[in-house]
């Protein structure tokens, strides 16, 4: 396949990703909240006969307890798990890209250096793909406006076109990497890469940056979109 068609389907991926996101999301709150509901209700005196129901409010009680000392709410637990897999996806597409690319015009990979043995025993298709693998692990460590500038060259699209998403997408990787290492506490390392991107507003250390808030997720979601649809449609135009 050509290049076009290989970013196309990978973009498809990502998008259908982004709406299993926000329907997952949505099921998480409702089942919390019948779940909630129903406890309260049995609290109250109401009686249910049905085994699962009742299960389910056990378990829920349960839960919810075991995540009182974290700060969180069943149905932010649920969604803080599913929005750390998404930005591991949108990681993983941005990976995809460079390998792609780098599969179809490998002189664009630079400079690589490969062990004699790699070179005596690996074909060039496999020297191709052990490169593709380096570059991304390079990049991936860089700065946010680096990684974006070098993705753009390496696809030979106007950086300037995806601007406009990054700010908002930087945000969310680096509030993910908060809630799996500072438990969605705001510090100094969250600021300073925020800031890095002019990404407004910033929020005062200590604040606690769970992913609930109204329209969060939403924005996150729509601006991935447009971030993915946008490197999809300068790459048709460079390379059809």
């Amino acid at each position: 396949m050509s290049i076009v068609e290989d970013i196309q389907i990978e973009t498809e991926v990502l998008i259908k990703k982004c709406t299993n996101y926000l329907q997952g999301n949505l099921f998480a709150y409702r089942a919390c909240n019948m779940a909630l509901r129903t406890e309260k209700s049995t609290r109250e005196g109401e009686v249910f006969d049905n085994k699962h129901i009742k299960g389910l409010v056990e378990i829920y009680r349960e839960f919810s307890q075991s995540l009182e000392d974290r700060h969180h709410r069943v149905e932010e637990y649920f969604s803080s798990l599913l929005f750390v897999d998404l930005i591991s996806c949108v990681e993983l597409y941005f990976a995809q890209l460079v390998k792609i690319t780098i599969s179809h015009y490998p002189k664009k990979v630079g400079n690589i250096s490969f062990s004699l043995n790699d070179v005596l025993d690996k074909s060039k298709d496999e020297l191709v793909e052990n490169a593709a693998d380096q570059y991304v692990y390079k990049l991936m460590y860089k700065k946010a406006n680096q990684i974006l500038d070098e993705l753009s060259q390496l696809l030979a699209i106007n950086s300037d076109l995806l601007k406009p998403y990054w700010p908002v997408y930087i945000e969310a990787k680096t509030r993910r990497d908060l809630g799996v290492h500072n438990s969605w506490i705001c510090n100094e390392t969250y600021l300073r890469k925020v800031a890095e991107v002019k990404y407004e507003p910033l929020p005062e250390v200590g604040t606690m940056l769970n992913i609930s808030s109204d329209g969060y997720p939403e924005k996150v979601v729509d601006n991935i979109m447009n971030l993915a649809q946008t490197i999809n449609s300068e790459v048709q135009k460079k390379y059809s």
